[in-house]
């Protein structure tokens, strides 16, 4: 691990430790979305103040990192009080369900911007948002976010928290996306029985599966509402599932985003009626080890080779590769959503030498939406990884916004 990455780890558990006892309580683009917006916000169900957290509790984050001293001296950082939001949004089979997220809000007078932050892949329910417990993404971002200036929104997505009983859906675009959508809707109800202003600013972003959240939000917003999007960033996502997938299988090598395959099997597998079986995928004996795991989250942490080669089904890895399951490639293709026409501006940013969501993402995205004449950017962070990338993506994404915040 680089001297960064301890850095950041570290810095995780004093973040943990501070807060704990320190914090006062309290796709391609068509027009067949069938997606049917709910009116006059009325998704808020309950809010409840959780906690309110200080700016000196904030500025230690600053003390193991450098670059946040910087944008926190020189960004008037304010303290910040967190709520837990539930609200009505929908399930995969299009039926009401109930869902959960955060909202961070600086005490502070000022109109604020919106933004939405959107977070990676949890294999734990106490990493959600509405939790505010635990993760870098919540308690360093989120919280950071907010001290300078932003009415930051954090879903926790459907399968975790308030809906934790219903499987998460994972890499599923359309769920990702209403339920940010809906996520917002509420927070806007909430900032107004608190008498909080906000403008007409509204920032969008989130890294590894929140990258992908963000880039189907952004479409979302676009097709099913008058919303004006100031600028998605999204980091390190995988805006396109087919390649990512057929870029996986073709490996002959251990690599970390095998645990990421295993879930997406199962949650497109579920969402589609694919109804396969692991012995339809894998190879002996990974089969038994899958089917013993209940917990789909889990699958992440399987017990199994993390060569493709080894772990996957040569009639599986060729019918995906040669064209053959089209049933599989019509879920990957469904939730492909890097070829689309944005009317509002999106910065791409991610690490050349992501091994977890490949580098074939950002740069095929950008391609497409720089062809079909979007105001597209793509930053690279040269040599990162998907870890070491997060917090330069972060850092980006904050000058990004402060550029337009005033505009």
């Amino acid at each position: 691990m680089d001297t960064r990455l301890r850095y950041v780890s570290y810095l995780f558990y004093v973040l943990i430790l501070i807060y704990a006892i320190g914090c006062s309580s309290g796709s391609d683009d068509d027009d067949s979305d069938d997606y049917e917006p709910r009116k006059d916000y009325d998704v808020l169900v309950e809010y409840e103040h959780l906690k309110t957290v200080s700016v000196s509790l904030i500025q230690a984050t600053s003390f193991l990192y450098p670059e946040l001293a910087d944008i926190l001296s020189g960004g008037d950082p304010r303290s910040v009080n967190v709520y837990s939001v539930t609200y009505k949004t929908t399930n995969v089979e299009g039926e009401d369900i109930l869902a959960s997220g955060a909202v961070l809000l600086p005490i502070s007078d000022e109109v604020l911007p919106l933004l939405s932050y959107h977070h990676g892949t949890f294999t734990e329910d106490l990493q959600a948002p509405s939790h505010y417990y635990k993760g870098e993404e919540v308690l360093l971002a989120g919280t950071l976010f907010a001290s300078l200036g932003y009415a930051v929104v954090m879903p926790d997505y459907l399968g975790y928290h308030v809906s934790s009983d219903y499987p998460h859906p994972y890499e599923h675009a359309k769920t990702l996306a209403s339920a940010s959508f809906d996520m917002l809707q509420a927070a806007k109800e909430l900032l107004n029985e608190e008498e909080i202003n906000i403008n007409d600013k509204l920032f969008l972003t989130g890294y590894s599966e929140g990258g992908g959240a963000t880039m189907a939000l952004h479409h979302h917003i676009e097709k099913n509402s008058d919303w004006k999007v100031s600028m998605s960033a999204p980091g390190g996502g995988a805006y396109n599932k087919t390649a990512t997938m057929t870029e996986y299988l073709a490996l002959d090598e251990e690599v970390s985003v095998t645990g990421n395959a295993l879930l997406l099997l199962y949650s497109y597998d579920w969402i589609y009626n694919i109804d396969r079986s692991w012995s339809d995928y894998v190879n002996p004996p990974y089969v038994e080890i899958l089917e013993g795991i209940s917990s789909p989250l889990e699958y992440k942490h399987a017990d199994v080779s993390l060569n493709p080669k080894e772990l996957m089904k040569a009639d599986f890895v060729n019918g995906l590769l040669d064209g053959s399951d089209t049933e599989f490639l019509a879920a990957l293709a469904d939730n492909d959503i890097y070829n689309w026409s944005p009317k509002y501006p999106i910065t791409l940013i991610y690490g050349t030498a992501d091994q977890v969501v490949f580098p074939v993402n950002s740069e095929s995205a950008y391609l497409a939406l720089k062809e079909n004449g979007a105001q597209v950017n793509i930053i690279p962070i040269v040599d990162a990884s998907h870890s070491s990338a997060y917090l330069p993506y972060m850092l980006l994404v904050y000058e990004l916004f402060e550029s337009l915040k005033d505009d």
